[in-house]
């Protein structure tokens, strides 16, 4: 049985409804240290064309010019969430999320996954 999972990220994310996609939210280590989930920071790839939206910090911990961005996704961030499925829904809009000051771009995506499509919820490791 299928279930729903509703993202939101700064940006245009235009993916087209029945696409599949990868969605991957992940954990930054805070100030204090303990990494907390990023929700409105996901990478998404569409699994149908391979575009991939991204932050820069996905790729590099660094601040380059926007022609020396790597393609590869960075292989030292931690995964809170990881959700495979279908966009069901796509809706591109102006407004703020909580953690922005001004408005921007937002898309919502509603991703319908079966179960086994989604990665152990976040819980940090005491060790990091």
């Amino acid at each position: 049985m299928a279930t729903d999972r509703f993202f939101s990220t700064a940006g245009i994310v235009a993916i087209p409804t029945g696409h599949r996609v990868e969605v991957t939210v992940f954990a930054l280590k805070g100030f204090w240290g303990a990494p907390k989930p990023r929700p409105y920071d996901p990478l998404i790839k569409n699994l149908e064309t391979g575009v991939v939206y991204g932050r820069t910090w996905h790729f590099t911990d660094e601040n380059p010019s926007a022609d020396q961005v790597p393609f590869e996704v960075r292989r030292d961030l931690v995964v809170a969430e990881l959700v495979v499925g279908r966009v069901r829904a796509c809706r591109i809009f102006r407004g703020k999320l909580p953690d922005m000051g001004t408005a921007n771009w937002i898309t919502n995506l509603v991703v319908s996954f079966d179960p086994g499509g989604l990665a152990a919820p976040f819980a940090p490791d005491p060790g990091r």
